[in-house]
């Protein structure tokens, strides 16, 4: 037997009048299932929604009431299976990010240790330079005054000092880096970390 034949659902009034009276009975089936009212009024209106698209074509043996909360029943089971993939998808981002994080931390580290050796093999003054300017924040003209020189010798002893870092972090492992550039979004707060990337 069809829907629209036992129901005689030919216009919007009458699929309105049939939505009023079943709607509550078919939310209050679905928070039984869902413990969740938002959700269920979800459920119950999406029913009616299919109801409305497939009207013409609906077959069913049962009463009408019966077969509305068949369809609210396999509708709610639907919702159940979707939040739980749902879920295992949001605990499977948070261990990957979490991973990533320590990988990240563990790499940072290390290039904080391997940064600081090879300034402790500069020479004093390019030491000095590349300290007050990258960790220090300083412009070239603050440290040629401070240190009472030429604005061109800070430059070359920046320079120096780039030079030397850039040519003592190519032994540093490519995965050590490629940890560092990929979660460089996470803004951990590495200064040093213009040396390697700019």
């Amino acid at each position: 037997m069809c829907i629209r034949d036992r129901l005689k659902i030919t216009n919007k009034q009458q699929f309105e009048k049939l939505f009023r009276t079943y709607y509550q009975d078919l939310a209050s089936y679905a928070i039984r299932m869902l413990h969740d009212s938002k959700n269920a009024e979800e459920v119950a209106q999406s029913v009616f929604v299919d109801i409305w698209g497939k009207r013409d074509n609906i077959e069913f043996n049962d009463d009408i009431k019966t077969f509305l909360l068949r369809l609210t029943h396999q509708s709610s089971l639907d919702h159940i299976k979707l939040q739980k993939v749902i879920k295992q998808e949001e605990e499977l981002v948070q261990v990957a990010e979490t991973e990533a994080r320590s990988e990240a931390l563990l790499a940072e580290e290390e290039l904080r240790v391997k940064i600081s050796s090879l300034l402790m093999t500069m020479p004093k003054e390019c030491r000095n330079v590349f300290v007050m300017n990258r960790i220090q924040n300083k412009n070239y003209q603050e440290i040629a005054n401070e240190l009472n020189i030429s604005i061109k010798l800070v430059e070359n002893q920046m320079g120096t000092a780039l030079r030397s870092l850039r040519d003592g972090l190519k032994e540093e492992t490519q995965s050590t880096l490629n940890v560092l550039k990929t979660f460089f979004w996470f803004s951990l707060g590495l200064n040093l970390m213009n040396v390697v990337i700019e």
